[in-house]
């Protein structure tokens, strides 16, 4: 693995936290 697979990885990591975070919030927000 080169260091280009891992910032991938890493950047898909942070998207997928990012989304799930979003997900949360918007589903406060409705209730």
């Amino acid at each position: 693995m080169d260091f280009n697979d891992l910032a991938r990885q890493w950047d898909n990591a942070r998207r997928i936290e990012r989304a799930k975070i979003n997900y949360n919030e918007i589903r406060k927000n409705l209730g």
